[in-house]
């Protein structure tokens, strides 16, 4: 378990950045979308590799596979709003407790902007 003890250069992730993210992606190609320590949302890309093999970062959400276009330059991307809500869950999930967290869709006990609150609350007592 990683345990947070600084403030990481993003702390909460917007849905600009997921967009982004999520446009430039390769939809030849399976992805997993992740947060890392710093909280930057990226897209790995399974090549030789099984998403249950991404362990490396505190936040996984479920695998886009290759050709359904949920990525890429001409992706609608009609999941942008569940998306970034079950990532801003499971990140403030892994603020809270250090854990790490899969996600696949919402829970929806929280507002977007309850959970940001809390997010900004968490990280302001780290270093």
């Amino acid at each position: 378990m990683h345990i947070c003890t600084t403030k990481p250069k993003n702390p909460v992730i917007t849905r600009q950045q997921l967009k982004n993210v999520l446009i430039n992606g390769d939809d030849n190609v399976s992805n997993s979308l992740v947060i890392d320590y710093e909280g930057m949302p990226k897209l790995i890309q399974l090549v030789n590799r099984t998403p249950s093999a991404i362990e490396e970062y505190p936040v996984r959400f479920e695998t886009f596979a290759a050709g359904n276009g949920y990525v890429g330059s001409i992706s609608d991307l009609n999941h942008l709003e569940t998306t970034y809500q079950a990532l801003l869950e499971a990140w403030a999930m892994h603020i809270t407790t250090g854990r790490s967290f899969y996600r696949d869709c919402v829970s929806g006990e929280n507002t977007e902007e309850e959970l940001i609150d809390e997010i900004e609350s968490e990280i302001s007592n780290l270093a």
